[in-house]
């Protein structure tokens, strides 16, 4: 299992200052794989961007952060219709641990104007980041999710990728 860790704050450059300060002082916890920065405009537009850590360059987490920021802001209503390659990719996050109330909770900690800060820590140990964190405020929505290799969510996005 891994952890999905996501720290809101009420402005668009918020996050992307913590984000430099986690990097700056080099303090992962030694398990970051990915890392998202996600702005919500004052008129509720969204903008996503990633960083991986060097050498791991494959699209997955890239593919993973928009599907799973688009579901969270463009599909927040159970049953919204959408394609079936997009109702099985939604389903796999929803499946790996990313759950409706999951969605919802980062649905409220993100109003516009606002900003968040997410992350996949493996092995989920994330005591050192979120004290690191925490220092700087914030609302933390926390989640477990599956990102095994072999897990129906990387098969997902293998099948989106090939």
């Amino acid at each position: 299992m891994s952890a999905f860790l996501l720290f809101a704050y009420t402005n668009e450059e918020a996050a992307g200052r913590v984000l430099a300060r986690l990097r700056a002082s080099g303090t992962d916890g030694g398990d970051l794989d990915s890392s998202s920065v996600v702005r919500v405009a004052v008129d509720g537009k969204f903008t996503v961007t990633t960083t991986d850590r060097p050498g791991r360059g494959s699209p997955f987490w890239g593919i993973l952060w928009e599907a799973l920021f688009g579901l969270v802001f463009l599909v927040p209503a159970a049953g919204t219709s959408y394609g079936p390659n997009l109702g099985g990719l939604f389903g796999a996050i929803d499946r790996a641990g990313i759950d409706e109330d999951a969605r919802a909770r980062i649905r409220e900690a993100l109003g516009p104007g606002s900003s968040a800060l997410g992350l996949l820590l493996r092995e989920t140990r994330p005591e050192l980041v979120t004290q690191l964190i925490q220092a700087h405020g914030g609302t933390k929505v926390e989640a477990s999710i599956s990102l095994e290799e072999d897990s129906e969510l990387a098969q997902e996005l293998g099948a989106i990728v090939a």
